[in-house]
């Protein structure tokens, strides 16, 4: 669904930004708490923190792997 898309969107660009809240909504022509709130969403979906670097390097690998399709 859209908002899923849009949170695919704003993981991997947030992922492309090491995790730099601003520079992600600044990228994404949204406000930053926009961007904390779908990250926040994306780990609650997960059930994981973005912040251990094994589960950003997974999540990061499975966004690069829906996009080959």
């Amino acid at each position: 669904d859209e908002s899923g898309v849009e949170l695919q969107k704003t993981l991997k660009k947030y992922l492309d930004n090491q995790s730099q809240i601003t520079k992600t909504a600044e990228d994404l022509f949204i406000h930053r708490n926009t961007v904390k709130y779908r990250i926040e969403r994306c780990e609650e979906i997960l059930g994981k923190k973005l912040t251990d670097p094994i589960v950003s390097l997974n999540v990061r690998l499975a966004l690069e792997l829906i996009h080959l399709e």
